[in-house]
């Protein structure tokens, strides 16, 4: 059975409060580095921590989500959001900071895997996704604009204010997302296996090696502003322009609704990624650094829901979408701390070169896995 729109209109909008922290990322790296006097390494090693704390979440709930409903999971998810980001008040102190992190990272894991597996059981997931992924740029452009804002009015804390009270808004709607079942699920129980190993092995992959690059370069993106000679209030404003390109980018495949395929938009999203980063280096003019940062975060969201259709037209029980799910968040908590051994306070090119090489290796094995699986995952 196929969710209602109330259960799919609320599994966005717990989606996006679930990606809360990630989706300002750059700015909260910089408000780390500005407020609590952390270096862009360590403040990047504290913004994996969400990442890696939704992974394990994610990972955990694919185990129970037949044994328990997942209505019921989204309360104590909720709480663990709030809790974390609460106790991160004051501290200063890298590890401190990474390991209460940890704890609102599983909160926002068990939001966007379960509103995944939601979404990717929709009639029309790739359009699904992109108006998901649409209205999180919608967040992340509003949050990063008004971010330098806040951080001046009352530091890192007004953000984290911020963080706590927003979960608070979807517990009245939590009654409308749907409780998963054993039924449902079993229903198509087999579906993923028959598609086979090797090939859900190469599509797990490059989801990772894709969100692995994307990570890398995301959280840094404020750092490399700023290190290129741009002042801080023009990165804020810059960053926030190029959500408001990736929102075109997720409203452009929304729109096309598979009209196209899928082998030409990953080829063209991933040439565009690629080529943004040779403008993402050494001395940064403000709208050189403007349009690259466009280029890069339209390329991103205009492939993002085709990666995540052709994942769900691999699986149909869920519980993929959520190891999906978790191998996105984890190639993002693991990209910034990778890049954070190749960076120096002004050198970022060892970062982008990594994470173009990683975006080809990434489309190869989509690929790989797509074409393999014929009708399952279309390209054409």
């Amino acid at each position: 059975m196929k969710p209602d729109s109330k259960a799919i209109l609320t599994a966005i909008f717990v989606g996006i409060i679930g990606a809360e922290s990630f989706l300002v990322q750059p700015g909260l790296v910089g408000g780390l580095v500005d407020h609590r006097g952390l270096t862009p390494g360590e403040a990047g090693f504290v913004a994996s921590a969400d990442m890696f704390g939704m992974a394990v979440a994610s990972f955990v709930i694919s185990l129970i989500i037949t044994r328990i409903s997942w209505r019921t999971l989204l309360w104590p998810s909720a709480m663990a959001i709030m809790l974390g980001n609460a106790l991160c008040f004051y501290l200063t102190d890298p590890t401190a900071l990474f390991a209460v992190r940890l704890i609102a990272g599983a909160g926002y894991g068990g939001f966007v895997s379960l509103s995944f597996a939601t979404m990717g059981r929709s009639a029309t997931p790739e359009k699904t996704f992109g108006v998901y992924i649409t209205l999180c740029l919608v967040y992340g452009a509003l949050g990063l604009y008004l971010m330098p804002a806040m951080l001046a009015w009352n530091g890192i804390e007004a953000v984290l204010w911020f963080f706590i009270l927003f979960p608070l808004v979807a517990l009245p709607f939590l009654r409308f997302f749907p409780h998963g079942g054993e039924a449902e699920g079993a229903s198509a129980a087999h579906k993923g296996y028959r598609v086979g190993a090797m090939i859900w092995g190469a599509a797990l992959a490059a989801i990772f090696a894709y969100f692995l690059a994307q990570g890398a370069v995301w959280a840094y993106l404020d750092r490399i502003g700023v290190a290129g000679g741009l002042r801080v209030a023009d990165v804020g404003s810059a960053l926030a322009l190029c959500s408001i390109a990736g929102i075109f980018g997720a409203t452009a495949a929304t729109v096309q609704k598979g009209r196209f395929g899928r082998l030409w938009p990953l080829l063209c999203g991933i040439s565009l990624s690629v080529g943004s980063l040779a403008f993402l280096v050494g001395r940064q003019d403000y709208l050189p650094y403007v349009l690259a940062c466009s280029v890069f975060n339209f390329a991103w969201n205009y492939i993002h829901p085709f990666l995540l259709s052709i994942m769900a037209d691999l699986d149909d029980t869920g519980r993929f979408m959520i190891w999906t799910a978790g191998l996105q968040t984890l190639g993002l908590a693991v990209g910034p701390m990778i890049a954070a051994l190749f960076i120096t306070p002004t050198n970022f090119e060892m970062v982008n070169l990594f994470a173009g090489t990683l975006f080809v290796v990434s489309l190869l094995l989509m690929l790989r896995a797509a074409y393999a699986t014929g009708r399952e995952a279309r390209l054409a």
